[in-house]
């Protein structure tokens, strides 16, 4: 990837399996490393880390992204499927409901973003 006078790799293994990219996609990923290579840093990416989740749901619900909806915990198998445990404080509000959206609306272009990895959202017990 080129970020200007700055590097990023998007290493395969750190790619979902069903994806492939093209010269001049735009890709969203996680960055979750920085090293020095010959002297210049190189940004290390990851679409396959459970963070990379995480900070999809806080960028697309609002509810998550000003902390009315908590992610409590999150596990994936990459493009397969993943869990999102959600909570909250109030008690008049559905955490589950208020991630999933009316039919999916907020879900499923996170689910899609994520090549169709299904995504199933649980309340904390």
């Amino acid at each position: 990837m080129d970020l200007g006078p700055i590097d990023a790799e998007l290493p395969r293994k750190e790619q979902i399996p069903k994806e492939s990219f093209k010269k001049n996609d735009r890709v969203k990923a996680l960055l979750f490393s920085v090293q020095k290579e010959r002297g210049r840093p190189v940004l290390l990416l990851s679409r396959t880390h459970p963070k990379f989740l995480r900070r999809l749901l806080e960028a697309e619900i609002p509810e998550v992204a000003s902390g009315l909806v908590k992610i409590v915990s999150v596990a994936r198998e990459p493009g397969e499927k993943a869990k999102v445990v959600v909570d909250t404080e109030d008690k008049k509000i559905d955490p589950v409901g208020v991630v999933i959206g009316i039919k999916g609306s907020k879900i499923n272009p996170i689910s899609k973003e994520l090549a169709g990895e299904h995504i199933d959202v649980v309340r904390r017990l």
